[in-house]
C-alpha cells in the first residue's frame, strides 16, 4: 500500500502537534508539512501536493474553507479532512 502524505493545519500548536502524535501511530501515513494560517497553507499544499489535509476551517488569514474551495478548481491530488468540533 502506498504512503498518504498528510499536511496539518491548525493555528494552535498543541493541536497540530497531537495529530503529529496520532499519525505517527499509522505506518500508511507520513506528514510532510505543517502550518498555522491559512496563506501558509495554500502556499505548502501547492508545493507540497500531500495527498491528504487536516485543516482547521476557522485559520487565521483565510479560512480553511476557503483554501477548500481554491484547491479544488485547480487540479489536484490532495483530499481535506475539516476537524470535527
Amino acid at each position: 500500500m502506498a504512503c498518504k502524505t498528510v499536511l496539518l493545519v491548525d493555528a494552535h500548536s498543541i493541536v497540530r502537534q497531537g495529530c503529529l502524535n496520532a499519525l505517527a501511530q499509522l505506518e500508511d501515513r507520513k506528514v510532510v508539512g505543517e502550518a498555522a494560517c491559512g496563506r501558509e497553507e495554500l502556499e505548502k499544499a501547492k508545493t507540497l501536493k500531500p495527498t491528504i489535509m487536516v485543516t482547521d476551517p476557522r485559520l487565521p488569514s483565510l479560512s480553511g474553507i476557503e483554501i477548500i474551495r481554491q484547491l479544488k478548481t485547480s487540479p489536484s491530488q490532495t483530499h481535506s479532512l475539516p476537524p470535527r468540533d
